[in-house]
């Protein structure tokens, strides 16, 4: 055990579990607003766990409590999070930003959102994420998995593969005193140090080793599809294309687009493929509200997607005229102007604070009802000079 330690001494190394006011599953707006935080480190050879319940003003989600067991009233009745001592202990690493800060958790992406919504500065920490090194060590072409009878990664799972339980549970005994019943987030500190412990036993790892696997992307040799596993060459175009769609783990969006490349097939990187507006091209969404939750919320996904969704962001913000060749046709009447076309989406919004304008979007159709001619001109004059006239047409 103190040969382990060692290796941890070298570091800022901490452990975080976190619990959160929604569940991720079930895609809630709170489900990346923290709850409860939990952070285990080593300190004199000894291991340390602590984990605080913050307030929040919302209510909790019903699935999310079954889970772990924080209600309302629990988290009313707590401090504020920057009061809590887990804060404190995260905020005095995260100010020396040194380069040995380390955090090991489980879902980097999530758990990095969730703390940087709570203030934590994220930017000063190497972030490890378990869930990763583990599908390395035991889910990539090195293991055959139908054969294999290792069947998650769970981390409640994993005590149980690794027949580590027992020293689980003897730690949770004798040194918090306390029977831990509920997946809350001293369970997962516990969890993660434990089977952390382990791998780097089995596979004589060192934290820079898993610093190394936890940047690289896993090609798995096989994907579940319709409730059970298959080996990546038999799904067909069509199966690759609907996992990649319909998946949230970057390793199987990875392994399906490299073998759809095998294939000859590359993957639309500016597609939303779930969703509100799944099926829908980036640049073809004005939603700002939405395109920002995206970005933030999603970024678990192509790294290429999240891009273009901040870029679509920056230029609905902004005043730049789309590079897209925009056709329209203009028809002039004694006291209306008809436009017919796709206009670009800043001339529109421009258009749609305009007095006397009737828009029908399904038509693609704006009609200036504005008998001043002045303020026709000057409407007719932007128009021109953003998108190309194909038609002009007086009645």
């Amino acid at each position: 055990m103190i040969e382990i330690n060692n290796i941890f001494n070298k570091y800022n190394l901490r452990f975080v579990g976190l619990e959160t006011v929604g569940l991720f599953d079930n895609f809630d707006i709170n489900s990346n607003i923290l709850l409860e935080l939990g952070v285990g480190y080593i300190s004199d050879n000894e291991f340390i766990s602590i984990s605080s319940v913050n307030k929040t003003d919302l209510e909790i989600d019903l699935e999310a409590m079954s889970i772990h067991n924080i209600t309302t009233e629990i988290s009313n009745n707590s401090p504020i999070f920057n009061k809590t001592k887990v804060y404190k202990d995260l905020y005095k690493l995260s100010i020396n930003n040194a380069n040995n800060n380390i955090i090991i958790t489980y879902d980097k992406a999530f758990v990095s959102q969730v703390l940087k919504n709570a203030g934590i500065n994220i930017e000063s920490f190497k972030i490890i994420d378990l869930k990763q090194i583990i599908t390395h060590l035991y889910m990539s072409d090195i293991i055959n998995l139908i054969e294999s009878p290792i069947k998650s990664i769970n981390l409640n799972y994993l005590q149980y593969y690794f027949n580590i339980y027992e020293d689980i549970n003897m730690y949770i005994k004798t040194s918090l005193k306390k029977n831990i019943k509920f997946e809350n987030s001293l369970k997962k500190v516990i969890l993660l140090k434990f089977i952390t412990e382990y791998i780097i036993k089995e596979h004589n790892l060192t934290i820079d080793k898993i610093l190394e696997l936890d940047k690289l992307p896993v090609f798995l040799k096989f994907l579940k599809f319709k409730g059970e596993f298959q080996k990546i060459d038999t799904l067909t175009e069509h199966e690759l294309i609907y996992l990649s769609n319909n998946h949230f783990d970057k390793n199987v969006i990875y392994t399906c687009s490299e073998r759809l490349k095998q294939m000859g097939i590359e993957l639309d990187k500016h597609l939303i493929t779930s969703g509100k507006y799944k099926g829908y091209y980036v640049e073809n969404i004005d939603d700002i509200e939405y395109l920002e939750w995206f970005s933030k919320n999603m970024l678990h996904l192509d790294k290429e997607l999240i891009n273009s969704v901040k870029n679509r962001i920056n230029f609905l913000k902004s005043d730049k005229i789309e590079e897209k060749e925009y056709l329209v046709s203009i028809i002039e009447r004694n006291d209306i102007v008809i436009v017919h076309g796709e206009l670009p989406s800043n001339i529109r919004e421009w258009l749609e604070k305009q007095p006397h304008i009737y828009v029908k979007y399904k038509k693609c159709e704006f009609v200036l009802t504005d008998n001043n001619i002045k303020r026709q001109n000057l409407i007719l004059d932007k128009l021109k000079n953003s998108v190309k006239v194909i038609k002009i047409e007086k009645q």
